[in-house]
């Protein structure tokens, strides 16, 4: 709250990237109710659509990912 750019995300984002970790990111319409929030949030989406390497995923498209790891026998 009170962040005017996207940076602590952006270095959220890439503090997990280090780690191989996963981002989720959800969003509420009442956090996104001025220009200047939707904004910044907007700003990030731009950020977000340059990274390489990166999986964007609905989490259903994750679920099944899961289910199909899990299924997986190694010989």
């Amino acid at each position: 709250l009170g962040e005017t750019t996207s940076r602590v995300w952006e270095e959220k984002l890439d503090y997990l990237r280090s780690l191989a970790g996963m981002a989720m990111l959800v969003t509420h319409p009442d956090y996104l109710d001025v220009p200047a929030r939707l904004g910044v949030y907007e700003s990030f989406l731009r950020h977000l659509k340059t990274q390489s390497h990166c999986w964007f995923a609905l989490p259903g498209e994750i679920a099944k990912w899961w289910r199909q790891r899990d299924a997986m026998r190694i010989d």
